[in-house]
């Protein structure tokens, strides 16, 4: 079940990450500001032709038409040349510097994920995830970005059109300097509510489409059980409530910008235009005086849109910024070093574990050790505790205390990536890659030639259906291998195992998909890896693993028994007990 946080990211963590993602566009900065600054200014001077045009024929059309008109031409024309070439030049770079953080920021929330243990992803919804990733960071820093160029572009604007009014008349200012306390006590009081609203929004919107991943990734199972109508009406009420806190969160910007639109759009140019009047300006002056706050008008109206716009942007980053705080339970220390494992002994001291969101001890002192390039296969019922071992193996978690030691070294004092470089894993769930059986087998060892991939695939016992099929390794497995039956993922599982070659090899229900038969072949073709390495087997059919150097007999976190296959059937009961149950002797 996914952790509900509450959470808002500050104005300096926002700041500090976009910083941080910038390095190779930085440079462009200052360019785009000089073109927006340009474009701004000139954007500016239409009220000055305006009111060269009015004034001049108002004056004296005639003299205008004769010495006037071809100036004013060209200056429009200029005006108008050199803004269009100012904003190609500033909309490109916005696009380019914006979309390169976005990227970067995409990457290194990404590499911090994977940096991240597995307590997270077994409480956080993949659509979760998938949506922070990619829709959230897009609307994310393209609005922010976007806004805060457009403030830029408006500051180049305003100034000076507030400035050649208040030259005009300096009542114009305490007419602006109202309208703007009016505007940021607003925007004190509303930003919190709609940011919390905006935010509660987004979440709602993970939540869908974590449901929908779900949905879509469990719809053999949804039409096995004919529960269609079911998972509608579930979805149907996470798009109502949607809805519901949409409408809510529109309610309050509508508002919030109406008000202020009511301000600019009616009340503020009355009160200029009397102001205009009782001044007895000239019909150009007056049209000059209008245009400038239509300028003014309209950039502030621009400010409340982009208000809502970073209100919106600020919910999606709170959400980004939320991952990124995100800390591994299980990390490399300072003086982590690096490990090749040569031997395989695996040692576990005096190790107690539960898991992060648990109360119960799943490994309760648990003593025990493999020696180098034994066959140890754990046997015992569900929750006995046999996968979290080698969980603990992997150093997917850390013991609560005690150790667990490989080729007596700590697990603790290695690196990761090193640890696991070394050790093959076969899960119960199989997971392939959508792509092809050649990148599936490169994915665990990239530089393999066809002949060594090949030669895995024929120990793995899948060769003989492959070379049949008309692409061969090159054929594509689909989606999580949709392609392929269970008993095909499992081999090719397998047959990556053999590729990568490991030290260790670790098999937790390796099998569990294929039947008895292909399962005695796979375990015959695998008797000449096992013996040259330390393989530790998980499977409930013990059959398959009566010949092993070793079996371990776990209940509930501890060690009942260790001994070969006959010796733990005369001597312990619950082996006896499984054995029985499989009709097993």
């Amino acid at each position: 079940m996914q952790e509900k946080i509450h959470f808002k990211a500050s104005f300096k963590e926002i700041v500090v990450i976009l910083f941080k993602n910038s390095k190779n566009i930085r440079v462009l900065f200052p360019l785009e500001l000089f073109f927006v600054a340009i474009d701004g200014f000139l954007a500016s001077r239409l009220p000055v032709l305006l009111k060269f045009f009015v004034d001049g024929i108002q004056n004296n059309i005639d003299l205008f038409l004769k010495e006037k008109l071809i100036i004013g031409i060209i200056f429009s024309l200029t005006l108008a040349f050199s803004w269009y070439i100012s904003a190609i030049i500033q909309h490109y770079l916005k696009e380019k510097i914006s979309t390169n953080i976005m990227i970067n920021v995409q990457s290194s929330l990404y590499s911090h994920l994977q940096n991240l243990s597995l307590d997270f992803y077994q409480n956080t919804y993949i659509g979760e995830i998938t949506t922070r990733l990619t829709n959230d960071i897009y609307q994310s820093i393209k609005e922010l970005y976007a806004a805060f160029m457009h403030s830029i572009w408006i500051l180049f604007m305003l100034v000076p059109s507030v400035y050649t009014m208040v030259k005009f008349n300096a009542n114009f200012f305490w007419i602006f300097f109202v309208f703007m306390i009016v505007f940021g006590i607003l925007l004190k009081v509303f930003m919190p509510i709609i940011r919390k609203r905006e935010r509660n929004l987004q979440d709602q919107r993970g939540k869908i489409n974590a449901k929908i991943t779900e949905y879509i990734y469990s719809m053999s199972l949804i039409k096995a059980f004919a529960k269609e109508k079911e998972t509608s009406e579930i979805m149907k009420k996470e798009f109502n409530l949607f809805l519901s806190k949409a409408l809510t969160s529109a309610k309050i910007q509508i508002l919030f910008n109406d008000f202020l639109n009511m301000f600019v759009l009616y009340l503020a140019p009355t009160m200029l235009l009397c102001l205009g009047v009782f001044m007895r300006l000239t019909t150009g002056e007056l049209v000059a005086f209008f245009s400038y706050w239509n300028i003014a008008g309209a950039r502030v109206r621009s400010i409340i849109e982009i208000s809502n716009r970073i209100f919106v942007a600020i919910a999606s980053f709170d959400r980004v910024i939320e991952f990124f705080n995100k800390s591994p339970l299980v990390k490399d220390d300072s003086t982590a070093k690096p490990i090749s494992i040569t031997k395989g002994s695996i040692t576990f001291t005096n190790v107690n574990f539960k898991y992060p969101l648990d109360e119960k001890m799943i490994i309760i002192n648990l003593n025990l050790h493999i020696k180098e390039k034994t066959r140890v296969g754990l046997v015992g019922q569900s929750g006995a505790g046999k996968t979290t071992i080698l969980n603990l193996i992997l150093r997917f978690y850390d013991p609560v205390s005690g150790t667990v030691l490989i080729d007596n070294d700590d697990i603790k004092t290695v690196q990761q990536k090193t640890l696991r470089q070394n050790i093959g894993v076969v899960l119960q769930d199989t997971i392939l890659l959508n792509g092809t059986i050649k990148e599936n087998m490169l994915f665990v060892k990239p530089e393999a030639v066809d002949t060594e991939i090949i030669d895995a695939l024929k120990k793995a016992q899948i060769w003989d259906y492959i070379q049949k099929l008309p692409d061969g390794i090159n054929t594509t497995v689909g989606e999580r291998g949709v392609k392929l039956s269970g008993g095909q993922r499992q081999r090719l599982s397998i047959a990556r195992v053999f590729l990568k070659d490991p030290a260790i090899l670790l098999f937790d229900e390796a099998t569990s998909s294929v039947d008895s038969k292909t399962e005695h072949d796979i375990y015959k073709t695998m008797q000449k890896l096992l013996k040259s390495r330390t393989s530790v087997i998980i499977t409930h059919r013990l059959a398959t693993i009566h010949e092993c150097d070793q079996i371990v007999v776990l209940d509930k976190g501890n060690v009942v028994d260790i001994g070969r296959h006959k010796e733990l059937y005369s001597r312990c009961d619950l082996y006896k007990k499984l054995c029985d149950q499989q009709n097993f002797i």
